[in-house]
């Protein structure tokens, strides 16, 4: 091959490479165009989220009555929806308000417990682990499941032992400041515990624990 023939085929190599470069540059420059433009139509684009349109106060049983009262779909812009929010008002029922929600909030996961089988029948009750009389309380945690006696001492100092609720789920667990204990901690000790019972029996219940101790019996893991 010439000198001429030679200078010939560098000069179409380092055409073809300039070519190459500039393609490729300008396969980066679409790229990022069509990312620029997709973030701006992001900042019009909308989508549908569960907003609470009433403050919902702390513990509140999300049901098929109220959910229409508590919350609402509203738009909100894309990209200020969280990816954890709720986008449907039928996922909220059954589930509780952890710590309470403010109105106009954007409804995610975090904010709400799941109830598990706890029905509309039931509510709520706060037993304090000061009336117990065999302390189980750095044992507690939620999910755990309990019984509950009533133990009190006769005239003749026979002690009598009745049973007031069986086979209870703990829904939460509370050191003494009142903070939810995790399941997962393993030395935080459980002031209270939150259990669920049908609201024809917290009368009964109350007055079981009258003038009584309590004593809770866990259930093996």
């Amino acid at each position: 091959m010439s000198e001429n023939q030679v200078k010939i085929s560098k000069k179409k190599k380092e055409k073809i490479w300039h070519i190459l470069v500039c393609l490729l540059l300008a396969g980066i420059l679409f790229v990022f165009l069509l990312n620029v433009e997709k973030r701006q139509l992001e900042n019009f684009e909308k989508g549908l989220v569960v907003v609470a349109v009433e403050e919902v106060a702390d513990n509140t049983e999300i049901t098929p009555e109220n959910a229409a009262v508590y919350f609402a779909l509203e738009e909100r812009t894309l990209t200020d929806i969280p990816k954890a929010a709720y986008t449907d008002i039928q996922e909220v029922i059954g589930f509780y308000a952890k710590g309470g929600i403010d109105k106009g909030s954007m409804v995610t996961k975090s904010m709400l417990g799941k109830l598990g089988n706890v029905t509309a029948d039931s509510v709520f009750l706060s037993v304090d682990m000061e009336a117990l009389d065999q302390s189980v309380a750095g044992t507690l945690r939620a999910g755990d499941q309990i019984d509950i006696y009533t133990v009190k001492k006769g005239q003749d100092e026979e002690v009598e032992v009745a049973e007031v609720l069986s086979s209870v789920i703990i829904e939460r667990s509370y050191t003494s400041s009142g903070i939810a204990i995790q399941k997962e901690d393993t030395t935080a000790i459980a002031q209270y515990v939150m259990i669920p019972i049908h609201k024809d029996a917290v009368e009964a219940f109350y007055a079981a624990l009258e003038n009584k101790k309590i004593q809770i019996v866990k259930h093996p893991d």
